[in-house]
């Protein structure tokens, strides 16, 4: 587990962030890639990076079975948010096409 003690861990995260970013915008529909970030953003405890970052997945893939188990497991657990979650499960019902539904 990474645990930030510094000024330059802080740092050291800040441009492990940027870094993502700039891959995201250039990789944006790669999912494997977008699994990566967000469990990057779990690891390191960030909420604000990880809203962010599944808010810009689920923008350019909103057909993504995974992405939105993703979220929703997310609110569940690290969030104990369970009406968030709720309504990120039926928001992820509706846009996903009824074949792919196996949740």
């Amino acid at each position: 587990m990474f645990k930030k003690q510094g000024k330059t861990d802080f740092s050291v995260v800040r441009r492990i962030i940027k870094l993502w970013d700039r891959t995201m915008h250039k990789y944006r529909f790669r999912t494997y890639l977008w699994k990566q970030y967000l469990s990057f953003c779990i690891v390191i405890k960030s909420k604000k990076h990880f809203y962010k970052a599944l808010t810009n997945a689920l923008r350019f893939l909103p057909f993504e079975l995974e992405l939105w188990k993703i979220g929703v497991r997310y609110e569940v657990e690290i969030g104990r948010n369970l009406w968030k979650a709720r309504k990120l499960f039926h928001k992820g019902l509706k846009l996903v096409p009824s074949g792919e539904k196996s949740i």
